[in-house]
């Protein structure tokens, strides 16, 4: 049975093809729901985007509207931020905060809070009326009663970092106590006992120089009695040593400090390096460093005699350092620095000549043979440095050497400056010996021809005397056989300390560096001859 469609009329086969017929030609398109831009011209491109009008509300209804921008600073060609001071632009953000106004960049306007329209024409909550903990709010007075109030059931907006800090809740609710008070009276009380205790070390101080440099001392005795002086502790009430803890015992002495009275030990029985907890000290440095005491006037007539005078008495560290200001110490670490410095000038120019002996074809050219002898001052010198910053920074205890200061520093730069200069010495001894061959075979040219002329003239001798050398050759070979001997030196300290230590795997390799200088060095001496060192 054929059916017809009732609108266009055209014929159906049947009436399942008639209905989906009717249904794709005939069907009413669907309209999709329309998408708006919502464009802010304060706002920054990175909030453009197209968003569903869902509840079909009109542009009234916005979050701006709904808030007011009654408040919001117009921004204008020179606009900054108000918190970083950046010039605003399209690229930086324009952005005015919701609740103040201000002007703010992208960065200082990310944060969001719950706002909402003030009902009351005035903020009503918040720091200082903007929520800025104490920044006082715009100078635009018509602008302040129109203000959005924080609300927990408000709509979210954005606005800059001290709106966000000024939200109520946002400051931790911690308990807070001020010591600072306490700690200054303790402080004060502790400074004051100092002191006291400083002007009683003096008066001590000035009683001993006076009773030690007094020409005439009583009949019966000729140092004062010390067990009579104040706070003279008795030696049977101290077992141990107040600053190093250990026990006094036959080996471990007591001593009475001369000043405070207390019994120390005569050294710091301890493993840590400490300075002695007690020492004989001349009273000439204590004089030095305190001139501006008030001294008896036989102790003034005589102050430049008493400054050389081996007069010493007894004093503990803790009166020392509490009595004698600490001198100024020049600044160590710019001599380590000028150290340093030093070094590394001789090293640049120790490797400039080793280029320029190493690159040259002909040994004995003249420009080579310069960069020979300049390369030798220049070891030379290296050597000198490091023996002088050895002795500068470095002290002997116990055996071995220990830096004065900074020792990792220290140790790291001397350690580098004797394998660079072991290195450079293995490298003149090569550079010698290659120019040390170029000399024979350039006098075995020279006595062929010799022998030639000779022939040609009548002579039938075939020996020649050995080459003599010239002024500068002496001096070359005597500075080379100085520069073996110094590193034969320091090789056998280097055996020495590590036999001391039982460094035995390192004793091999420094005999025969040790072989091989005595080697060098009988060759020097054999080509010097009776030039060589007496």
């Amino acid at each position: 049975m054929e059916s017809r469609c009732p609108i266009c009329e055209q014929e159906c086969g049947s009436l399942s093809e008639l209905n989906s017929h009717i249904d794709t030609a005939h069907a009413t398109p669907k309209t999709p729901p329309k998408r708006t831009m919502k464009v802010d011209l304060h706002e920054n491109s990175a909030s453009f985007g197209l968003r569903p009008d869902s509840d079909g509300a009109g542009e009234g209804d916005t979050v701006d509207d709904r808030l007011g921008r009654a408040h919001w600073k117009p921004p204008n060609k020179g606009a900054r931020c108000a918190q970083c001071a950046r010039a605003l632009s399209v690229k930086s953000g324009i952005v005015n905060c919701r609740r103040c106004g201000d002007l703010f960049c992208n960065e200082h306007s990310r944060r969001h809070v719950r706002l909402a329209r003030a009902t009351n024409g005035s903020p009503t909550n918040g720091t200082n009326g903007s929520g800025r903990g104490g920044r006082s709010p715009s100078p635009r007075k018509s602008f302040s009663s129109s203000w959005p109030v924080y609300d927990s059931r408000g709509v979210w907006a954005r606005c800059c970092e001290a709106c966000f800090q000024g939200r109520p809740g946002a400051a931790p609710q911690a308990f807070v106590r001020d010591v600072s008070g306490d700690f200054l009276a303790r402080r004060r009380a502790a400074a004051e006992t100092r002191a006291l205790e400083k002007s009683a070390l003096q008066r001590r101080f000035i009683k001993l120089v006076d009773t030690l440099t007094d020409k005439k001392p009583p009949p019966h005795h000729a140092l004062p009695d010390w067990p009579d002086w104040p706070d003279w502790q008795a030696d049977a009430s101290a077992s141990h040593c107040p600053l190093c803890h250990v026990r006094f015992s036959l080996f471990v002495r007591r001593h009475h400090c001369r000043l405070c009275g207390r019994v120390v030990s005569g050294a710091a029985y301890t493993r840590e390096p400490a300075p002695a907890c007690s020492l004989e000290v001349p009273v000439g440095v204590f004089l030095e460093r305190l001139p501006a005491l008030n001294y008896a006037p036989h102790v003034r007539t005589q102050w430049s005699a008493l400054q050389s005078s081996p007069l010493a008495f007894r004093c503990c560290r803790v009166c020392k350092d509490l009595l004698v200001p600490k001198a100024p110490a020049p600044d160590q670490d710019e001599a380590l620095a000028a150290a340093c410095d030093e070094l590394v000038a001789l090293k640049r120019s120790v490797e400039r000549d080793l280029a320029a002996s190493e690159g040259s074809a002909k040994p004995d050219f003249p420009a080579a043979l310069g960069a020979r002898t300049r390369l030798v001052r220049h070891v030379k010198d290296l050597e000198l440095a490091t023996a002088k910053f050895r002795s500068r920074f470095f002290r002997a205890e116990n055996g071995r050497l220990v830096a004065t200061q900074s020792p990792v520093v220290v140790n790291n730069i001397y350690r580098m400056a004797v394998a660079f200069l072991q290195e450079a010495l293995v490298q003149l001894k090569a550079t010698e010996e290659n120019g040390g061959s170029g000399r024979e075979s350039g006098s075995s040219r020279e006595s062929g021809s010799g022998s030639k002329s000779g022939s040609k003239s009548g002579s039938g001798s075939e020996s020649s005397d050995p080459p003599r050398l010239t002024l500068r050759q002496i001096r070359e070979l005597r500075e080379a056989l100085m520069v073996t001997s110094e590193q034969r030196f320091l090789v056998q300290k280097q055996v020495e300390e590590a036999t001391r230590q039982r460094h035995f795997d390192e004793l091999a390799p420094l005999a025969e560096s040790i072989r091989d200088l005595d080697a060098r060095i009988e060759q020097l001496e054999t080509e010097l001859g009776e030039h060589a060192f007496a």
